[in-house]
């Protein structure tokens, strides 16, 4: 079964940057924390991730919920809903 992905806006990756920086972690560390978790990704990969260059999987995006102890909504905020 292929891991689907949530289609990224620019406003997802600024969210998960602010986050990021209240929590006072770098990219790389963020990146390292991901690693120690079981996922395959880079610095370069996450980097992506916040510049809203790549879609991110549901499965990263929940690690992220337990790295930074937020909840899942934080990502989504201020994000226009298109219909």
């Amino acid at each position: 079964m292929k891991m689907q992905k949530i289609k990224y806006t620019k406003q997802m990756g600024d969210n998960i940057r602010k986050i990021r920086l209240a929590q006072h972690m770098t990219q790389d560390d963020v990146a390292r924390e991901l690693q120690l978790a079981g996922y395959d990704i880079s610095l370069g990969y996450y980097a992506k991730y916040e510049r809203a260059e790549l879609n991110i999987r549901p499965d990263v995006l929940l690690g992220l919920t337990k790295i930074f102890q937020c909840d899942l909504m934080e990502f989504f905020k201020d994000i226009e809903v298109q219909k």
